[in-house]
Order: C-alpha cells, then structure tokens, then sequence
C-alpha cells in the first residue's frame, strides 16, 4: 500500500518510454523516398514529452483555466442541446439549456467554433438559453465533450 502523499505513477519510467519509441522505423509512413526503407526515425517529439515529465518520472499535473460558465447534465447525464423546428419546420435552431455563467462568452466561443456571422447565436437571458441558428447539435455536444462537460 503507497502513502497518501506519494502520487500515483501514471507513466512508465523515462528510460523505458524512450526505449520503446526509439525503435520506431519509417517503414510504417513512407514519405515518397524509398532509398532508405530501414532508416529510422528519430525519436518523436521528445521536448513534449519531457515536458510532461518532471525529473523523477510522474506526470505534471496540469490545471486547465476555469470557464467562465458552466452546463450541467440532465438527470440521464446528457448533455442538454436540442434541436427545434419553428414555423410548420421551416426553422431549425439548435438549443442549449441549463448554462450558468457567461452567456455571452459561450456565444462568442460557439461562433468562432463554427464561423458564423453574427446573428447566428442569440442568448435569452431570461431563460439562460443559447439559440443556434440551423441543425448544429452533433457540432455542439462534440464541441462540448471536447471542453469536459
């Protein structure tokens, strides 16, 4: 049983990550010259994992900046954007409900994301609603998941 103070070692030791990916051959990425097929390739992106690294082997650990605002789950731990036709189904918005926070930097952030103009996103701060204009919720739960909601 580890003490409470030691961290957990998540990372196999420096010495063995650098001999495992030593060996890696550029016979699996053929460049378009054939002249070397045996060459090897040197070790790939070694600054990055060093700095990932600290001098004993365990992983830094990094603290991502807080978001301004915050989207709770459902109760079924779904995310909550939905999309909605208005107008016999002629208008379809995207929707996204339970945000807390800044309203207005989600929008600005789902229109960079995306590329919209300007009236694309409109924030209900009555409701705490996001409406996206057009069928975008895949685009949102995908953008979403990659900022750990």
């Amino acid at each position: 049983m580890l003490p409470a103070s030691a961290p957990l070692r998540l990372f196999r030791s420096t010495p063995a990550v650098l001999r495992r990916t030593a060996s890696f051959s550029i016979s699996a990425f053929r460049r378009g010259d054939t002249s070397n097929p045996g060459e090897q390739l040197p070790f790939p992106d070694i600054c990055t994992l060093l700095m990932l690294l600290t001098a004993d082997g365990y992983p830094i650990e990094r603290t991502p900046e807080p978001l301004p605002y915050f989207i709770y789950r459902t109760v079924n731990n779904n995310l909550p954007v939905y999309q909605e036709y208005k107008a016999g189904g002629n208008k379809l918005q995207t929707r996204i409900r339970r945000v807390e926070g800044n309203l207005q930097f989600l929008k600005n952030q789902i229109e960079e994301a995306f590329q919209m103009e300007k009236g694309g996103v409109t924030v209900n701060p009555l409701t705490k609603h996001i409406i996206v204009k057009g069928r975008r919720r895949d685009e949102i739960i995908r953008l979403l998941s990659d900022l750990r909601f």
